[in-house]
Protein backbone atom coordinates (compact mmCIF):
# COMPACT_ATOMS: atom_id res chain seq x y z
CA UNK A 1 0.00 0.00 0.00
CA UNK A 2 1.07 3.43 -0.87
CA UNK A 3 2.47 5.66 2.24
CA UNK A 4 1.08 8.82 0.38
CA UNK A 5 -2.18 10.44 0.21
CA UNK A 6 -4.08 9.44 -2.82
CA UNK A 7 -6.17 11.42 -5.19
CA UNK A 8 -7.89 8.75 -6.64
CA UNK A 9 -8.60 5.49 -5.56
CA UNK A 10 -6.12 3.01 -6.48
CA UNK A 11 -6.80 -1.10 -6.84
CA UNK A 12 -3.88 -3.09 -5.06
CA UNK A 13 -5.47 -6.09 -6.78
CA UNK A 14 -5.44 -4.66 -10.10
CA UNK A 15 -1.78 -2.97 -9.70
CA UNK A 16 -1.04 -6.27 -8.54
CA UNK A 17 -2.55 -7.88 -11.95
CA UNK A 18 -0.26 -5.15 -14.15
CA UNK A 19 2.48 -6.29 -12.02
CA UNK A 20 2.20 -9.75 -13.54
CA UNK A 21 2.36 -8.52 -17.27
CA UNK A 22 5.35 -6.33 -16.73
CA UNK A 23 7.53 -8.69 -14.75
CA UNK A 24 6.16 -11.69 -16.41
CA UNK A 25 5.78 -13.70 -13.32
CA UNK A 26 2.30 -14.54 -11.54
CA UNK A 27 3.34 -15.85 -8.32
CA UNK A 28 4.56 -12.50 -7.13
CA UNK A 29 2.98 -10.07 -4.46
CA UNK A 30 3.64 -6.74 -3.56
CA UNK A 31 5.85 -5.37 -0.56
CA UNK A 32 5.79 -1.90 -0.90
CA UNK A 33 4.90 1.10 -3.09
CA UNK A 34 4.58 5.01 -3.92
CA UNK A 35 3.50 7.52 -6.39
CA UNK A 36 4.08 10.68 -7.21
CA UNK A 37 2.82 13.41 -10.57
CA UNK A 38 5.32 14.00 -13.52
CA UNK A 39 5.70 17.95 -14.35
CA UNK A 40 5.60 18.75 -18.09
CA UNK A 41 5.61 22.15 -19.44
CA UNK A 42 2.63 21.52 -22.31
CA UNK A 43 -0.66 21.31 -20.96
CA UNK A 44 -3.31 19.51 -22.55
CA UNK A 45 -7.00 20.09 -21.80
CA UNK A 46 -7.59 16.40 -21.78
CA UNK A 47 -5.10 15.46 -19.15
CA UNK A 48 -5.61 14.46 -15.83
CA UNK A 49 -1.89 13.75 -14.68
CA UNK A 50 0.57 11.74 -15.25
CA UNK A 51 2.00 9.46 -12.73
CA UNK A 52 5.03 6.99 -12.00
CA UNK A 53 4.69 4.15 -9.71
CA UNK A 54 7.37 2.42 -8.41
CA UNK A 55 7.70 -0.40 -5.55
CA UNK A 56 9.48 -3.16 -4.75
CA UNK A 57 7.59 -7.22 -5.82
CA UNK A 58 8.63 -10.12 -4.08
CA UNK A 59 9.07 -13.18 -6.64
CA UNK A 60 9.99 -16.74 -5.50
CA UNK A 61 12.34 -16.98 -3.29
CA UNK A 62 11.79 -13.89 -1.24
CA UNK A 63 13.64 -12.27 -4.42
CA UNK A 64 12.76 -8.60 -4.33
CA UNK A 65 12.38 -6.75 -7.56
CA UNK A 66 12.07 -3.51 -7.90
CA UNK A 67 9.81 -1.85 -10.55
CA UNK A 68 7.81 1.00 -12.25
CA UNK A 69 5.16 1.97 -14.07
CA UNK A 70 3.27 5.42 -15.96
CA UNK A 71 0.03 6.32 -15.02
CA UNK A 72 -1.87 8.26 -17.52
CA UNK A 73 -5.00 10.05 -16.69
CA UNK A 74 -7.36 11.61 -19.51
CA UNK A 75 -10.26 13.26 -19.25
CA UNK A 76 -13.01 14.64 -21.13
CA UNK A 77 -11.80 18.61 -21.38
CA UNK A 78 -14.65 20.79 -19.95
CA UNK A 79 -15.18 23.26 -22.70
CA UNK A 80 -16.69 27.14 -21.79
CA UNK A 81 -20.28 27.11 -24.01
CA UNK A 82 -19.45 31.24 -23.97
CA UNK A 83 -16.26 31.21 -25.18
CA UNK A 84 -16.65 31.50 -29.48
CA UNK A 85 -12.76 30.56 -29.77
CA UNK A 86 -13.14 27.37 -28.86
CA UNK A 87 -14.91 24.77 -30.94
CA UNK A 88 -16.10 20.88 -29.19
CA UNK A 89 -13.52 19.09 -31.92
CA UNK A 90 -12.56 17.11 -29.35
CA UNK A 91 -15.84 15.02 -29.23
CA UNK A 92 -14.91 14.69 -33.46
CA UNK A 93 -13.17 11.35 -33.96
CA UNK A 94 -11.54 13.09 -37.10
CA UNK A 95 -10.24 15.89 -35.20
CA UNK A 96 -6.95 16.52 -34.20
CA UNK A 97 -7.71 17.09 -30.56
CA UNK A 98 -10.08 13.74 -29.97
CA UNK A 99 -9.63 13.29 -26.43
CA UNK A 100 -10.46 9.66 -26.62
CA UNK A 101 -7.91 8.80 -29.48
CA UNK A 102 -5.09 7.54 -27.39
CA UNK A 103 -7.55 4.89 -25.54
CA UNK A 104 -8.66 3.37 -28.48
CA UNK A 105 -5.28 3.54 -30.52
CA UNK A 106 -3.77 1.12 -27.33
CA UNK A 107 -6.96 -0.95 -27.07
CA UNK A 108 -7.35 -1.55 -31.00
CA UNK A 109 -5.96 -4.08 -33.11
CA UNK A 110 -3.07 -1.56 -34.89
CA UNK A 111 -0.93 -1.76 -31.69
CA UNK A 112 -0.39 -4.97 -32.93
CA UNK A 113 1.96 -3.64 -35.86
CA UNK A 114 4.05 -2.89 -33.24
CA UNK A 115 5.55 -5.93 -32.38
CA UNK A 116 8.90 -5.71 -31.58
CA UNK A 117 10.56 -5.63 -35.29
CA UNK A 118 10.58 -2.56 -36.85
CA UNK A 119 12.63 0.08 -35.34
CA UNK A 120 10.07 2.27 -34.23
CA UNK A 121 8.24 1.39 -31.29
CA UNK A 122 5.19 2.56 -29.01
CA UNK A 123 5.60 1.60 -24.93
CA UNK A 124 4.18 -1.22 -23.79
CA UNK A 125 0.40 -0.84 -22.61
CA UNK A 126 -0.61 -3.23 -19.74
CA UNK A 127 -3.73 -1.95 -19.00
CA UNK A 128 -6.49 1.16 -20.76
CA UNK A 129 -9.57 1.12 -18.94
CA UNK A 130 -12.37 3.93 -19.07
CA UNK A 131 -12.92 4.42 -15.75
CA UNK A 132 -16.23 6.01 -16.40
CA UNK A 133 -18.10 8.45 -18.83
CA UNK A 134 -15.32 11.09 -19.08
CA UNK A 135 -12.19 9.36 -17.76
CA UNK A 136 -9.93 6.81 -18.71
CA UNK A 137 -6.68 5.42 -17.31
CA UNK A 138 -3.58 3.90 -19.39
CA UNK A 139 -0.86 2.00 -17.67
CA UNK A 140 2.55 2.25 -19.53
CA UNK A 141 5.67 1.10 -19.32
CA UNK A 142 8.20 3.74 -17.86
CA UNK A 143 10.87 4.35 -20.53
CA UNK A 144 14.23 5.31 -20.20
CA UNK A 145 16.50 7.19 -22.88
CA UNK A 146 19.98 5.68 -23.41
CA UNK A 147 21.34 8.89 -25.08
CA UNK A 148 20.38 11.23 -22.18
CA UNK A 149 18.19 13.99 -22.68
CA UNK A 150 20.61 15.88 -25.13
CA UNK A 151 20.40 14.18 -28.44
CA UNK A 152 23.23 14.56 -30.60
CA UNK A 153 22.18 15.33 -34.41
CA UNK A 154 22.99 11.57 -35.55
CA UNK A 155 20.28 10.41 -33.18
CA UNK A 156 18.05 13.05 -34.31
CA UNK A 157 19.07 11.81 -37.64
CA UNK A 158 18.24 8.14 -36.46
CA UNK A 159 15.27 8.45 -35.25
CA UNK A 160 14.11 10.50 -38.68
CA UNK A 161 15.22 7.47 -40.56
CA UNK A 162 13.16 4.88 -37.89
CA UNK A 163 9.94 7.45 -38.61
CA UNK A 164 10.38 7.33 -42.43
CA UNK A 165 10.79 3.39 -42.64
CA UNK A 166 7.82 2.97 -40.53
CA UNK A 167 5.80 5.72 -42.74
CA UNK A 168 7.05 3.95 -45.91
CA UNK A 169 5.69 0.29 -44.94
CA UNK A 170 2.42 2.04 -43.35
CA UNK A 171 1.53 3.21 -46.83
CA UNK A 172 1.24 -0.24 -48.26
CA UNK A 173 -0.67 -1.27 -45.16
CA UNK A 174 -2.86 1.97 -45.24
CA UNK A 175 -6.13 -0.50 -46.57
CA UNK A 176 -5.59 -2.76 -43.49
CA UNK A 177 -4.92 -0.23 -40.74
CA UNK A 178 -7.19 2.41 -41.11
CA UNK A 179 -8.94 3.04 -37.99
CA UNK A 180 -12.50 5.50 -38.17
CA UNK A 181 -10.77 7.29 -35.10
CA UNK A 182 -7.99 8.51 -37.07
CA UNK A 183 -6.69 12.45 -37.36
CA UNK A 184 -8.31 13.67 -40.94
CA UNK A 185 -6.19 16.57 -41.84
CA UNK A 186 -4.59 18.08 -39.20
CA UNK A 187 -2.93 21.10 -40.54
CA UNK A 188 -6.01 22.48 -42.11
CA UNK A 189 -7.40 22.50 -38.59
CA UNK A 190 -4.69 24.00 -37.65
CA UNK A 191 -4.65 26.39 -40.10
CA UNK A 192 -8.61 27.11 -39.33
CA UNK A 193 -7.51 27.75 -35.74
CA UNK A 194 -5.29 30.27 -36.49
CA UNK A 195 -7.10 32.33 -38.99
CA UNK A 196 -9.33 34.71 -36.66
CA UNK A 197 -5.56 36.29 -35.89
CA UNK A 198 -4.19 35.88 -39.62
CA UNK A 199 -5.05 39.67 -40.41
CA UNK A 200 -2.33 41.22 -37.83
CA UNK A 201 -0.04 40.62 -40.81
CA UNK A 202 -1.65 42.94 -42.68
CA UNK A 203 -1.97 45.83 -40.33
CA UNK A 204 0.45 47.70 -41.43
CA UNK A 205 0.64 50.12 -38.32
CA UNK A 206 1.82 46.89 -36.17
CA UNK A 207 5.02 46.61 -38.46
CA UNK A 208 5.58 49.93 -37.65
CA UNK A 209 6.49 49.33 -33.81
CA UNK A 210 9.64 49.81 -32.50
CA UNK A 211 9.97 46.27 -31.49
CA UNK A 212 9.02 44.64 -34.91
CA UNK A 213 11.42 47.50 -36.54
CA UNK A 214 14.22 46.25 -34.73
CA UNK A 215 14.06 42.87 -34.91
CA UNK A 216 11.95 41.96 -38.19
CA UNK A 217 13.40 42.28 -41.69
CA UNK A 218 10.80 44.22 -43.96
CA UNK A 219 11.28 41.55 -46.44
CA UNK A 220 9.31 39.02 -44.16
CA UNK A 221 6.02 41.32 -44.54
CA UNK A 222 5.73 40.59 -48.43
CA UNK A 223 6.93 36.46 -47.52
CA UNK A 224 4.22 36.55 -45.18
CA UNK A 225 1.17 38.04 -46.57
CA UNK A 226 1.88 36.45 -50.03
CA UNK A 227 1.96 32.52 -48.03
CA UNK A 228 -1.23 33.53 -45.97
CA UNK A 229 -2.82 34.83 -48.94
CA UNK A 230 -1.91 31.15 -50.84
CA UNK A 231 -3.00 28.88 -47.97
CA UNK A 232 -5.40 27.01 -49.71
CA UNK A 233 -3.14 26.06 -52.85
CA UNK A 234 -0.48 24.98 -50.15
CA UNK A 235 -3.04 22.75 -48.17
CA UNK A 236 -4.33 21.66 -51.70
CA UNK A 237 -1.11 20.53 -52.92
CA UNK A 238 -0.73 18.66 -49.17
CA UNK A 239 -4.09 16.72 -49.74
CA UNK A 240 -2.46 15.55 -53.38
CA UNK A 241 0.09 13.70 -51.67
CA UNK A 242 -0.34 9.87 -50.82
CA UNK A 243 -0.88 9.51 -47.47
CA UNK A 244 0.65 7.19 -44.22
CA UNK A 245 0.36 6.97 -40.51
CA UNK A 246 1.66 10.43 -39.07
CA UNK A 247 1.74 10.81 -35.37
CA UNK A 248 1.40 14.91 -35.34
CA UNK A 249 3.41 15.29 -31.90
CA UNK A 250 7.20 13.86 -32.72
CA UNK A 251 9.28 16.70 -30.63
CA UNK A 252 11.92 15.63 -27.98
CA UNK A 253 9.82 14.57 -25.18
CA UNK A 254 8.12 12.25 -27.01
CA UNK A 255 11.22 10.39 -28.27
CA UNK A 256 13.05 8.10 -26.81
CA UNK A 257 16.13 5.88 -27.27
CA UNK A 258 16.39 2.69 -26.52
CA UNK A 259 18.11 -0.73 -27.38
CA UNK A 260 16.54 -4.35 -28.01
CA UNK A 261 17.46 -7.73 -26.35
CA UNK A 262 20.37 -8.00 -29.66
CA UNK A 263 21.41 -4.21 -29.79
CA UNK A 264 19.67 -2.51 -32.20
CA UNK A 265 18.75 1.14 -31.51
CA UNK A 266 15.54 1.81 -31.13
CA UNK A 267 12.95 4.59 -31.05
CA UNK A 268 10.01 4.82 -29.47
CA UNK A 269 7.17 7.62 -29.44
CA UNK A 270 4.69 7.88 -27.02
CA UNK A 271 1.65 10.17 -26.98
CA UNK A 272 -0.04 9.01 -29.90
CA UNK A 273 -3.25 10.98 -29.10
CA UNK A 274 -3.08 12.88 -32.46
CA UNK A 275 -2.24 9.72 -34.79
CA UNK A 276 -3.98 9.96 -38.19
CA UNK A 277 -3.75 9.81 -41.83
CA UNK A 278 -0.99 12.56 -43.24
CA UNK A 279 1.43 13.02 -46.01
CA UNK A 280 5.11 11.50 -45.24
CA UNK A 281 7.01 15.01 -44.45
CA UNK A 282 4.38 16.58 -41.96
CA UNK A 283 5.91 14.78 -38.59
CA UNK A 284 9.63 15.87 -39.44
CA UNK A 285 7.63 19.45 -40.23
CA UNK A 286 7.11 18.99 -36.62
CA UNK A 287 10.15 17.68 -35.19
CA UNK A 288 12.86 20.42 -36.49
CA UNK A 289 10.78 23.39 -35.31
CA UNK A 290 9.50 21.88 -32.06
CA UNK A 291 13.62 20.96 -31.21
CA UNK A 292 14.77 24.29 -31.87
CA UNK A 293 12.47 25.52 -29.47
CA UNK A 294 12.31 22.77 -26.84
CA UNK A 295 15.16 23.52 -23.70
CA UNK A 296 18.61 22.15 -24.30
CA UNK A 297 18.12 20.63 -27.83
CA UNK A 298 19.01 22.30 -30.99
CA UNK A 299 20.27 25.85 -31.15
CA UNK A 300 18.88 28.32 -34.00
CA UNK A 301 21.99 28.51 -35.58
CA UNK A 302 21.89 25.35 -36.16
CA UNK A 303 18.46 25.02 -38.47
CA UNK A 304 19.79 24.11 -41.83
CA UNK A 305 22.06 21.95 -40.47
CA UNK A 306 19.95 19.76 -38.56
CA UNK A 307 16.83 20.42 -41.24
CA UNK A 308 19.44 18.81 -43.56
CA UNK A 309 20.18 16.19 -41.32
CA UNK A 310 17.01 15.10 -40.67
CA UNK A 311 15.72 15.20 -44.19
CA UNK A 312 17.99 12.77 -45.08
CA UNK A 313 17.77 10.47 -42.13
CA UNK A 314 13.82 10.14 -43.06
CA UNK A 315 14.34 9.82 -46.52
CA UNK A 316 16.99 6.95 -46.20
CA UNK A 317 14.32 5.34 -43.62
CA UNK A 318 11.73 5.29 -46.32
CA UNK A 319 13.64 3.99 -49.32
CA UNK A 320 14.28 0.97 -46.75
CA UNK A 321 11.03 0.64 -46.82
CA UNK A 322 10.77 -0.29 -50.29
CA UNK A 323 8.89 3.53 -51.18
CA UNK A 324 9.49 4.64 -54.46
CA UNK A 325 7.91 7.84 -54.29
CA UNK A 326 8.24 11.39 -55.40
CA UNK A 327 10.97 13.03 -53.03
CA UNK A 328 10.48 16.42 -53.76
CA UNK A 329 6.86 16.07 -52.40
CA UNK A 330 8.01 14.97 -49.28
CA UNK A 331 10.31 17.93 -49.43
CA UNK A 332 6.99 20.12 -50.11
CA UNK A 333 4.92 18.14 -47.29
CA UNK A 334 7.30 19.11 -44.73
CA UNK A 335 7.60 22.79 -45.87
CA UNK A 336 3.97 23.73 -46.22
CA UNK A 337 3.80 22.00 -42.67
CA UNK A 338 6.80 24.04 -40.90
CA UNK A 339 5.73 27.69 -42.73
CA UNK A 340 2.06 26.73 -41.68
CA UNK A 341 1.80 25.77 -38.59
CA UNK A 342 5.26 27.08 -37.19
CA UNK A 343 6.30 29.98 -39.28
CA UNK A 344 3.02 32.26 -39.49
CA UNK A 345 1.99 31.85 -36.41
CA UNK A 346 5.13 32.38 -34.58
CA UNK A 347 5.21 35.65 -36.66
CA UNK A 348 1.82 36.22 -35.34
CA UNK A 349 2.95 36.40 -31.90
CA UNK A 350 5.34 38.35 -32.30
CA UNK A 351 3.04 40.99 -33.70
CA UNK A 352 0.73 41.00 -30.88
CA UNK A 353 3.54 41.19 -28.29
CA UNK A 354 4.89 44.12 -30.46
CA UNK A 355 2.98 46.72 -28.80
CA UNK A 356 2.70 45.60 -25.37
CA UNK A 357 5.33 46.63 -23.43
CA UNK A 358 4.57 44.93 -20.40
CA UNK A 359 3.46 41.67 -21.88
CA UNK A 360 6.85 41.57 -23.62
CA UNK A 361 8.68 42.68 -20.64
CA UNK A 362 6.88 39.95 -18.73
CA UNK A 363 7.95 37.18 -21.09
CA UNK A 364 11.49 38.40 -21.01
CA UNK A 365 11.75 38.02 -17.05
CA UNK A 366 10.04 34.70 -17.49
CA UNK A 367 12.21 33.27 -20.05
CA UNK A 368 15.49 35.28 -18.66
CA UNK A 369 16.04 36.59 -22.15
CA UNK A 370 16.37 40.03 -23.62
CA UNK A 371 13.28 40.25 -26.10
CA UNK A 372 15.31 41.24 -28.60
CA UNK A 373 17.31 38.04 -28.37
CA UNK A 374 13.84 35.99 -27.93
CA UNK A 375 12.43 37.66 -31.31
CA UNK A 376 15.81 37.32 -33.50
CA UNK A 377 16.22 33.91 -33.16
CA UNK A 378 12.83 33.50 -33.68
CA UNK A 379 12.71 35.59 -36.94
CA UNK A 380 15.94 33.22 -38.50
CA UNK A 381 13.43 30.38 -37.82
CA UNK A 382 10.11 32.35 -39.83
CA UNK A 383 12.71 33.44 -42.74
CA UNK A 384 13.66 30.05 -43.00
CA UNK A 385 10.01 28.21 -43.64
CA UNK A 386 8.89 31.00 -45.37
CA UNK A 387 10.99 30.40 -48.18
CA UNK A 388 10.96 27.17 -47.62
CA UNK A 389 7.25 27.96 -48.62
CA UNK A 390 7.64 30.58 -51.30
CA UNK A 391 9.60 27.65 -53.35
CA UNK A 392 6.73 25.22 -52.96
CA UNK A 393 4.31 28.14 -54.03
CA UNK A 394 6.65 28.86 -57.28
CA UNK A 395 7.30 25.54 -58.37
CA UNK A 396 3.82 24.43 -58.95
Amino acid sequence: MSDLTQPFEISTSHLTSILHQLLGNEKLSLSNWSYYELKYNVFSANSGGIYRFSGTAILENDIEKPWSLILKIIRKPIIDAQDPILKPGFEDPVDWSYWRREFLFYTSNYIHFFSNHYDLEIPKCFDAVEKDNDTIWIWLEDLSDIAGPEWPLSRFELAAQHLGSFQGRMMKEKQIYSEPWFTHRWLRSRVLENTAGMPIIFDDKVWKSDLVLETVPTQIKDSARLIWENREKLLFILDGIPKTVCHYDVWPPNLFARSDPKGREQTIIIDWSSVGWGAPGEDIGNLIPDSIFSPNQIHVSDLVQFEQIVIAGYLRGLHESGWEGDIYSVVSAYSITTVLAWGLPLLKWILEISSDKEKYEEIARSWEQPIHEIISQRVIVIKHFLENGIQVLNSK
